[in-house]
């Protein structure tokens, strides 16, 4: 099955568990994949997702300071940077997504919890995992 995450074409209440990892932040409409993903998963039904603040830097020249002084640091010690090449181009299109401007996975709490979803559990670590249960 090909579809966008926010239009499933599945009928409702017809999944167990919804797994996504690193892929909110790119999303055109993350309110409407959480409310999407509410509709199709059965009673007590789990929504994981594993992600980060992948380009919350964009937006924020404090962070992207950070980013680039760790990055400098790595260089340093011998590793290889392979993304420079690619990377204003994919700068580009992530600082127009929606998430790059929020902190996340504050964001995605408050978006479960207006979508219906009733138990959210999170670690807010730069990496992190949400759980969501209808």
């Amino acid at each position: 099955m090909k579809a966008e995450a926010h239009a499933i074409d599945l009928p409702n209440e017809s999944v167990d568990v919804i797994v996504s990892r690193n892929s909110m932040g790119l999303s055109l409409h993350p309110k409407e994949v959480y409310q999407e993903w509410f509709r199709l998963l059965k009673p007590a039904g789990r929504v994981l997702v594993f992600d980060s603040n992948w380009y919350l830097r964009l937006n924020n020249p404090e962070l992207q300071r950070q980013c680039d002084k760790y990055r400098r640091l790595a260089i340093k010690k011998g590793y290889q940077d392979k993304i420079i090449s690619k990377q204003p181009v994919s700068d580009a299109i992530a600082r127009k997504m929606p998430l790059s401007l929020e902190r996340r996975p504050l964001w995605d709490h408050g978006a479960f919890r207006r979508c219906g979803f009733q138990q959210i559990l999170y670690h807010p670590t730069p990496m992190f995992a949400i759980c969501a249960t209808k």
